[in-house]
């Protein structure tokens, strides 16, 4: 499976439009994050393409890369659900928690708690070496 990303895609008409022609191309993996401050435009491309669509909604995987700051446990579940709402899919298929830096350890308990709650259809993916 080839991923698409989004980082550095700042203009939010282009991001939208950079996620359309890469589902319509055949990418089936959309990575974005918090900090790339364009998931609204994501959400958007996700809303458009599901509303367009036969395809089932997990045709397209939606990748959430968690990094330093962004996952720590006390609030770790509810920037999680923001996201989602900007974004739009009813999960995500994948989480990564990026650089092992901070409080990687509750941020990690976290998302595995979610997880084994049945708040996270997918179990997060750890890279502590990046």
């Amino acid at each position: 499976m080839l991923g698409f990303g989004v980082f550095k895609v700042t203009d939010k008409a282009e991001c939208k439009q950079a996620v359309l022609n890469a589902i319509r191309t055949g990418y089936r993996l959309i990575d974005t994050a918090a900090v790339y401050d364009n998931e609204d435009a994501v959400g958007e491309a996700a809303r458009s393409h599901r509303r367009r669509s036969v395809y089932p909604r997990g045709a397209v995987y939606y990748l959430q890369t968690v990094g330093p700051g962004h996952g720590q446990h006390r609030d770790g579940e509810s920037r999680d659900c923001r996201v989602i709402k900007k974004i739009g899919p009813e999960y995500f298929d994948l989480y990564l928690l990026h650089q092992a830096m901070g409080d990687y350890f509750s941020a990690r308990r976290a998302l595995e708690e979610a997880y084994e709650a049945g708040k996270r259809s997918a179990s997060p993916i750890f890279t502590p070496m990046c």
